[in-house]
């Protein structure tokens, strides 16, 4: 009866079965699926399964990252629903048996969990909603609750008593911190917060041996190179835990003689089918998940000392009494004879309750945004927008603007001495018959929680800036190679963006003066810095050379407000004006080849029967258009929907003219006062948006410490903390430690 209905009004009523029951996409079809094979054929379809892949699943991440859209939801379609089945399933399995499903990491038979963890990763990653809600619904929280705690310290898979960075930990971590939420953690027990805290405290604690990046901080300049005694390449030094530093997989494609060392192999982990083709990928590293679901079980605030002082006006009069009180001890009389407190704090910044309950009101770690279901979603007749264009770009791997702003967060220190005995032991504390005597027998948490808040801002150096006196003069008389050329010139040194870092040693570019050469000079001028970089970096140059050095202008970031950025004096835009003509004329080429081929068809076909295309004008086509405007090629509407338009945002995204990212800073007043004056610097690796800053005390009481790592989700920079020291060597360990901060304002 069914299949006498018009085939696109049965596939309509497929499609409202599948968004009636929008959280079981590969059971609602099943009944159908088994009725008759036409009707099994018609749902196998890739028309079909291309329809259906909107309804089940998100689409939005498609448009914004410019993949092939047509043809190729389907196969995504067949991944995703696998994904979904296998998380389902497993789930059912173990709620049957009542024991744990039997998944195992030694065989990829009957489910590769690796498989399926990554692709969930990747889901979650394209997530506007549904795609949440589809794993949700599937049970994949309670299963990475229950992978975790079953293999996470299976003996036979670790290492000398520490978990693996394998690809299934991984992405499990980074799993349960995107599934993560406030109703989850209201109702977890203390026994599940403790239990899931003592899992992840090695990422935490240990930095040589887990990577908190993709290449080590030392590194500025990526990918990793060798030009003359520029030399990058990996240096690491044997550990009881192994090479250190620890490089990440995706640094060292080029280098197959490093490939042992990296903690995942590129058969399991560089590899990921995504909408029709394998795609090289890199997930973040687990450590950073580590530390986030860490600090989201330790969100409690610090307590208030009954002894403090309620406000900084009580605080000040105070330390103004206990002043004029010793001065009158000592015989002096205050207001005469120059006998006049100076404002100075007898302790040093010291909080008040006051400070202490503003800073317990800003969280330092930020769960992750949840979207509704259906937002956004207009139903069925949604699925008749347009596919998306067919270019395969990568975005920025840090947005400008992200680090602008008021960061709050929490760092954790770990006394030396444990981390030293934890270096010199390759086993983990808890196994048997290798406990030192007189260390405890479990890993410790930190000794120490400290309150970390920077007032950040960003400057950009901006390729074609309207703002730079350097720029060049050359204007639109000039040839396009000509004016291509004095750009590129003038975006590299000198008077350029200072692209390179010092090489302070063999594997060091400048991490103890945030990826800075040594003498770099900074004049903060109406919003803007001024940046002087030596000539050289083989020695720290004179007042005479540096007066010499044509300053480089960093631009204060306006994120509401367009920059200085010319089109027509930036050497980027000028290289896509190149290949954007070289590509319309190639477009103009092929399109002309085709209506000729099609012309030739033509005068064929007549010429079968008899007839002379070219001599009859009744018959006689105008391939560039005719009375009625209409066209040749406006024909065959398959082929025009091919062409690409290169000046479409969605294909390729308007240059910003970014090419450096400098970050500047100092701690608010009220802060200064309660926690310490602090003066910030950093940069940004532009490879993978790595972010570098440099902590300095105003007072140099306080050592100054090297914090580095990402922005997770816009809004948490979670890394590690180093202590920067005269004697730094930036190829062996040091004290080190987690810290995460999330955005206040």
């Amino acid at each position: 009866m069914l299949l006498r209905l018009p085939t696109e009004l049965v596939l309509r009523i497929a499609l409202h079965l599948l968004d009636s029951q929008p959280f079981i996409p590969p059971r609602a079809l099943d009944s159908l699926h088994l009725t008759c094979k036409p009707l099994h054929l018609l749902l196998a379809s890739q028309y079909f399964k291309e329809n259906a892949f909107g309804v089940c699943f998100d689409v939005g991440s498609v448009g914004r990252r410019n993949f092939v859209d047509k043809g190729t939801r389907a196969d995504q379609f067949e991944v995703w629903s696998r994904t979904v089945h296998s998380i389902s399933e497993r789930e059912a399995s173990e709620d049957e048996s009542g024991d744990h499903a039997p998944f195992s990491l030694l065989t990829t038979c009957p489910w590769d969990i690796g498989e399926t963890f990554l692709q969930a990763y990747v889901m979650l990653l394209s997530n506007d909603g549904k795609n949440f809600a589809q794993l949700e619904h599937a049970g994949l929280y309670s299963l990475l609750r229950a992978y975790l705690r079953k293999y996470l310290y299976r003996e036979e898979l670790l290492d000398k008593g520490w978990p693996v960075e394998s690809l299934e930990n991984s992405c499990a971590l980074w799993l349960l911190w995107m599934m993560t939420t406030e109703e989850r953690l209201s109702e977890e027990s203390l026994e599940e917060k403790e239990e899931l805290v003592s899992m992840v405290l090695p990422w935490v604690m240990v930095p040589f041996r887990y990577s908190a990046a993709h290449a080590p901080a030392s590194h500025y300049t990526l990918p990793l190179v060798q030009q003359g005694w520029r030399r990058n390449l990996p240096h690491t030094v044997m550990t009881a835990h192994g090479l250190y530093p620890i490089y990440g997989p995706a640094v060292l494609p080029s280098l197959p003689q490093a490939i042992n060392s990296l903690p995942y192999t590129p058969e399991n982990y560089l590899n990921v089918s995504y909408f029709g083709a394998r795609c090289i990928f890199s997930a973040p590293p687990p450590s950073m998940a580590a530390k986030l679901l860490y600090c989201s079980r330790r969100r409690a605030g610090l307590s208030i000392p009954p002894h403090l002082p309620a406000t900084r006006a009580e605080a000040i009069r105070r330390a103004r009494e206990e002043w004029e009180r010793q001065q009158r001890e000592n015989g002096r009389v205050v207001g005469e004879n120059g006998v006049v407190w100076d404002g100075r704090m007898p302790n040093g910044p010291t909080p008040t309750k006051e400070d202490i309950i503003d800073l317990n009101a800003h969280q330092s770690t930020e769960l992750p945004i949840r979207t509704s279901w259906y937002a956004g979603w207009d139903g069925l007749d949604a699925l008749s927008s347009p596919p998306s264009r067919c270019s395969r770009r990568i975005g920025d791997a840090y947005v400008p603007g992200m680090l602008d702003g008021l960061w709050q967060g929490r760092m954790f220190i770990t006394s030396e001495p444990i981390l030293r005995s934890l270096l010199v032991s390759p086993h983990h504390p808890a196994v048997p018959h290798t406990r030192v005597q007189g260390q405890p027998d479990y890993l410790p948490e930190p000794d120490l929680t400290s309150p970390l808040i920077m007032r950040l801002g960003e400057y950009h150096w901006l390729d074609g800036s309207r703002r730079r006196k350097d720029r060049t003069r050359l204007t639109m008389q000039h040839s396009f190679e000509d004016r291509l050329k004095a750009l590129d010139e003038e975006s590299s040194e000198p008077g350029g963006v200072a692209r390179r870092a010092q090489m302070v040693n063999m594997i060091d570019e400048g991490m103890g003066n945030a990826w800075f050469p040594q003498g770099t000079e900074f004049s903060v001028d109406n919003h803007a810095i001024q940046v002087r970089v030596p000539p050289t970096d083989l020695a720290v140059p004179s007042q005479d050379h540096m007066s010499n050095v044509v300053p480089s202008l960093y631009e204060r970031c306006r994120p509401m407000v367009d920059n200085s950025h010319d089109p027509e004096h930036c050497a980027q835009c000028m290289k896509r004006e190149l290949e954007s003509m070289k590509r319309r004329r190639a477009l103009v080429k092929e399109n002309e080849e085709a209506i000729a081929q099609r012309l030739g068809d033509v005068d064929r076909i007549f010429a079968s029967v008899g007839l002379s295309h070219t001599h009859d004008p009744a018959l006689e086509m105008d391939v560039d258009g005719d009375e009625d405007g209409e066209g040749w090629m406006d024909v065959d509407d398959e082929e025009s929907d091919q062409d690409v338009d290169i000046d479409d945002p969605l294909v390729t995204p308007p240059c910003h003219g970014v090419r450096d990212i400098l970050i500047h800073g100092s701690s608010d007043l009220p802060h200064a006062l309660a926690w310490h004056p602090f003066a910030f610097r950093g940069r940004v690796r532009p490879w993978d948006g790595l972010i570098g800053i440099l902590r300095v005390s105003k007072e140099g009481t306080v050592p100054t410490t090297f914090f580095y790592g990402y922005i997770v989700g816009g809004k948490n920079f979670v890394g590690n903390w180093r202590n920067v020291g005269v004697e730094m060597d930036a190829g062996v360990p040091a004290w080190e430690g987690a810290f995460s901060m999330s955005k206040r304002e």
